[in-house]
């Protein structure tokens, strides 16, 4: 499958654009940009194409069948520093990418988190640059045309409705009511939050998904003359030109070894994949392309630095009832602050994980902590360059984010105590300490830790005078011609929510930029 396809790219002799990725952020691009009938597009992703979609990505109950499926996604235990436990990354492998396999949680973050953006000196990226981007994207099917949202776009987003709850979630959205949080009707408003709501998924009914590139890439978009989709093809490197012209991006090359020629690069590989790719092609720190004795074309420390994620631990419970798994994302959320300031820095859900008649319903309350102040790396795997690269987290090395996961599992236990939990009936499995030992070192020490699967920041945008940016505020590469940066690893802060729709967002925002 792969020689035919790579025989149609060559069936052209030079692209204007070609797109590495088609992920969340790759197959938004490939839409927007071939909107312009005069520029030729390629769209290249190593993975199947969403033809090859089966009942793991598109029934909403089976999002941990979908992360599971080495069909869909690729997964690599994380490195971790002290005695934390180690814990694995997903990333999607499919035309759709991580949309294909994630919980389809449509959470835009905080406005803050862009006006900060703003302040690095990310001109365009401030929050009033970015709201006209989010209703674009949108077609949000419970609140139509309004101030903050629209139903015009190609990505339907709907809420869950109470009687798609699990007992687990209800027993969350009941019991923090108790507590004095309040109900929040739209957790993208953030004039309404703190407070607990729903989680906005990518889904029409409740029960399917829709990823990204099912939005974006329909039949009549892949009709265009002036689009090629390629799929299940590994890119290897981008490829600069010689002499006068050796930072001048030429093209991509296939792992096959095949060069496709391209006026402009845009690598959306992801938060993982995306710095990878430059490392490959000669576009990183100095000391890490001399230890893999890779060529250097430009010497960027900022290259799979800098990388943030939320650090997150799971507590585990066991209902006394059977339920039917339909739909079983996270559908609350209770997004609010440990310290009674208005901030948000937390996230807390509940999911239904296993159900039967003799265990009942096992579900998990996912905590995560959403201003981490560690920051972790990518780097070349050390046995197989081309292989999923090394992560390292860095989770809770620094006091402070151990002090706030601490605060906030101590909600969670607050919330144990209230009659909304105890009609539940439910257990706790993990951990085993009461509330009482919950400042114990020891225990704290025995956290295991979980990524949130919202790994940003290892291409980061940023001023030319930043030593760590990688990134002008188009996204394309310090002291590089023709090469741009796409997707997660583009954002130079992690924002207070989920990061799928800012990736669609962040696509949208560049396709603009291009398109001026």
């Amino acid at each position: 499958m792969q020689s035919s396809c790579v025989l149609r790219i060559m069936d052209r002799t030079q692209y204007d654009t070609i797109i590495v990725g088609g992920g969340t952020s790759g197959s938004v691009l490939a839409a927007r940009l071939s909107e312009d009938a005069h520029r030729n597009v390629l769209l290249i992703e190593r993975g199947g194409d969403h033809s090859s979609y089966d009942d793991k990505v598109l029934k909403a109950e089976r999002v941990w069948d979908a992360a599971a499926s080495r069909r869909f996604s690729r997964t690599r235990r994380m490195r971790f520093r002290g005695n934390f436990l180690r814990n694995n990354i997903t990333v999607g492998h499919t035309l759709g990418g991580t949309s294909a396999i994630n919980a389809m949680a449509a959470v835009r973050g905080q406005p803050e988190d862009y006006d900060a953006w703003s302040e690095l000196g990310c001109e365009g990226w401030s929050w009033q640059d970015v709201l006209p981007v989010f209703k674009k994207l949108e077609n949000d099917l419970d609140f139509q045309d309004t101030k903050l949202h629209s139903s015009k776009g190609p990505l339907p987003l709907r809420r869950w409705r109470p009687a798609e709850f699990s007992l687990a979630q209800h027993a969350l959205y009941q019991g923090v009511q108790e507590m004095g949080v309040k109900v929040c009707d739209d957790v993208n408003d953030r004039s309404k939050l703190p407070g607990v709501g729903v989680f906005p998924g990518t889904t029409r009914s409740g029960t399917e998904r829709v990823t990204v590139s099912l939005a974006y890439l329909t039949p009549e978009v892949r009709q265009r003359a002036n689009l090629t989709i390629v799929t299940d093809c590994p890119v290897g490197k981008v490829e600069f030109g010689k002499g006068p012209q050796a930072k001048r991006v030429i093209g991509v090359r296939t792992q096959d070894d095949r060069l496709i020629l391209g006026k402009e690069v845009i690598v959306s590989c992801g938060a993982l994949g995306s710095p990878q790719l430059l490392l490959l092609s000669g576009v990183g720190p100095q000391e890490e392309l001399a230890r893999h004795q890779i060529p250097p074309v430009h010497d960027l420390p900022g290259v799979g630095r800098n990388m943030q994620e939320h650090v997150g631990t799971c507590l585990i419970y066991r209902g006394p009832y059977e339920e039917e798994m339909i739909g079983s994302p996270a559908k609350i959320l209770w997004a609010d602050d440990y310290d009674g300031n208005g901030d948000i820095n937390f996230h807390i859900s509940a999911a239904p994980v296993r159900s039967g008649p003799i265990i009942g319903t096992i579900s998990a309350v996912p905590v995560y902590h959403m201003l981490p102040t560690t920051r972790g790396a990518v780097t070349l795997n050390r046995k197989n360059p081309h292989g999923f690269p090394d992560c390292d987290l860095n989770f809770l090395t620094h006091p402070q984010d151990l002090a706030a996961l601490q605060k906030i599992v101590a909600r969670v236990l607050e919330w144990e105590q209230t009659r909304a939990f105890k009609d539940w009936g439910a257990i706790r499995l993990f951990p085993r300490p009461t509330p009482n030992t919950l400042k114990k070192v020891k225990w704290a020490k025995q956290i295991k830790t979980i990524s949130y699967f919202h790994a940003v920041g290892t291409c980061a945008m940023g001023s030319v005078d930043d030593s760590q940016a990688v990134l002008d505020s188009q996204c394309r590469v310090h002291g590089i011609e023709g090469l741009r940066v796409v997707d997660a690893s583009s954002m130079p802060r992690i924002i207070r929510g989920n990061t799928y729709l800012c990736c669609t967002m962040f696509a949208e925002r560049v396709a603009e930029f291009m398109n001026k």
